[in-house]
């Protein structure tokens, strides 16, 4: 098992028997998920973590061809390659700081995905220069799914004291309420790896 799956079994352990850093296991859950796109995880990673298989995967159309990269926020530097992307085909290499595409200068990661999103057309090259040298990257259109889980909890009751039972067992005073513990998440997936997660939990 890859090294980044073993710190995904190992927070969620944490989550659950110790509480660690008082961080409840979906907030983990949610944080772990927003940062696996960046360690190749695939559909099976995401179904590891949660600890049960996608509700449903559907495909869905890409708006723009793509090249398989990622950017940090504030500068112009890649920060992950798809594995077997345009870009990773192209040479590349996470780390690398991006100069210009098509001739049009870009400093930071915004500007360099809106020049992505304006010269990037299946099939044709885009002229990109790095710290490294110049590339030609063809952009493609992603094979992508949209893939969903929805994990429910059972339904949750607070007492008029304020302790809590569930379905499992206790007993509720008449004036408890009561709602319903779920984790749901959504996830992008192109060309079988994820490209980003959302999610959102009740608990």
């Amino acid at each position: 098992m890859c090294k980044s799956l073993w710190m995904i079994v190992i927070v969620a352990f944490c989550s659950v028997a110790s509480g660690c850093a008082h961080t409840s296991l979906y907030q983990s859950w949610g944080k772990q998920l927003t940062e696996m796109s960046s360690h190749n995880a695939r559909v099976e990673d995401v179904s590891m973590l949660l600890g049960a298989p996608p509700t449903r995967c559907e495909p869905v159309e890409s708006q723009w061809p793509l090249i398989g990269t990622f950017f940090t926020s504030k500068e112009a530097v890649v920060k992950f390659v798809t594995p077997n992307s345009p870009a990773y085909q192209a040479g590349i290499r996470p780390g690398d700081r991006i100069i210009s595409i098509n001739s049009q200068s870009v400093i930071d990661g915004a500007q360099t995905r809106e020049a992505l999103h304006t010269y990037a057309r299946e099939g044709e090259p885009l002229h990109i220069v790095t710290n490294r040298g110049a590339l030609e990257v063809v952009p493609k259109f992603p094979k992508a799914e949209q893939c969903y889980w929805e994990l429910q909890a059972g339904r949750i009751a607070r007492t008029g004291g304020g302790s809590f039972i569930n379905q499992y067992g206790g007993a509720s005073s008449s004036g408890g309420s009561a709602y319903e513990r779920f984790f749901r998440a959504s996830c992008r997936i192109h060309d079988g790896y994820l490209a980003g997660c959302r999610a959102n939990w009740q608990e």
